[in-house]
């Protein structure tokens, strides 16, 4: 079966299943999701826990035989397997096997650090595992969905907080939802009791977002000015080259410019993205891609590709060991990249 993370809680009050697959990329929620298995299989007589990493010298028949072995000290096992990488068929195999005849008093939670995409949940050595147990995915918070967690979150912990510091402190989350769960436990213990506004956020926390080129494609492409200008000056703050900002959304200007001329003729996006535009079809990415282009038409994009083009050639001196006039000319490309993505974000648009 499919569980949702906020189903959890409910399904854990009822008899467990034999094993569990958690996955996701986003660490806090899955450890929390695990840790309440642990919980739960621990009130219901798990008192052992025997815990196996997957590298490339694992061996599964380890897998196996602690399956096959009988406690010494307890009468039921928690066996966690956790993997940071697409398992191979020594794994899958195992994993099957398990499946089909779970051991009994042992229950099983297979960790996995990524996303199981499509391609995985339809295999049949994992459609196996889910019709023997249940799987959950965690998924990042979506920025829009950031102050909702934040003040979940701090409910749970007790906190008062005013609408203006929930928004500030989810905006200095985003993308690192541990230092934001951090942050509210901290503003709980220092301020228990009282509401807490925008000065407290700031006096006890630090900006803890944490932004990559991706991020910036979103949020100029769905045309959110404030995020695109947050998340530009972020990455040049946090060190990371321009060219490496610059590459990821050269790319997707161009697979916007290649869509553009269909649309205009009146082809229907679906039918507009080739082979090549695969990427987009995920539902988030395509809801930028459609923004953009609303904002854009077809003609524009020649202009905007042009611009792109003199920032990268601005950008080749950023090798990390810059002279003065170098700096120079790197800071300029900076401003003219934030000014690139303000223009794609829906400000002071381009004509023609």
């Amino acid at each position: 079966m499919k569980l949702r993370p906020d189903q959890l809680h409910e399904h854990l009050a009822r008899p467990l299943l034999p094993l569990y697959v958690v996955s996701g990329e986003e660490p806090l929620q899955r450890e929390e999701c695990v840790d309440a298995i642990r919980t739960a299989a621990r009130g219901a007589g798990f008192e052992e826990r025997e815990v196996f990493h997957v590298d490339r010298r694992f061996q599964w028949n380890e897998l196996t035989a602690s399956a096959d072995t009988l406690s010494l000290f307890a009468t039921r096992r928690i066996v966690e397997v956790r993997a940071v990488a697409k398992l191979d068929d020594a794994g899958r195999k195992a994993l099957a096997g398990w499946s089909e005849r779970p051991p009994q008093d042992v229950l099983l939670m297979l960790i996995l650090s990524f996303r199981v995409d499509g391609q995985m949940a339809r295999a049949k050595w994992f459609s196996a595992l889910e019709s023997t147990g249940a799987h959950l995915q965690v998924w990042p918070v979506a920025p829009a969905e950031m102050p909702r967690w934040v003040a979940q979150r701090a409910r749970r912990a007790g906190l008062d907080l005013d609408a203006d510091a929930a928004a500030m402190l989810a905006e200095r989350a985003e993308g690192n939802l541990l230092a934001g769960s951090q942050d509210v436990e901290k503003l709980a213990l220092l301020y228990r009791g009282e509401t807490v506004g925008v000065e407290q956020v700031l006096a006890a926390t630090a900006d803890s977002a944490r932004y990559d080129a991706f991020d910036l494609v979103d949020a100029c492409f769905r045309g959110d000015a404030p995020r695109t200008v947050r998340i530009v000056r972020a990455l040049r703050e946090e060190g990371m080259r321009l060219q490496e900002v610059l590459g990821p959304l050269a790319w997707a200007m161009r697979s916007a410019a290649d869509i553009a001329p269909a649309l205009a003729r009146g082809t229907p996006l679906d039918r507009a993205m080739g082979p090549r535009h695969g990427a987009w079809r995920a539902r988030e990415r395509r809801e930028a891609l459609e923004a953009v282009l609303a904002r854009h038409p077809a003609p524009r994009w020649g202009t905007l590709l042009r611009r792109a083009g003199l920032i990268d050639r601005r950008s080749k001196g950023d090798s990390g060991r810059l002279n003065w006039r170098l700096r120079g000319e790197l800071l300029q490309a900076w401003g003219e990249l934030e000014t690139l993505t303000l223009v794609l974000a829906g400000v002071n648009p381009l004509r023609g």
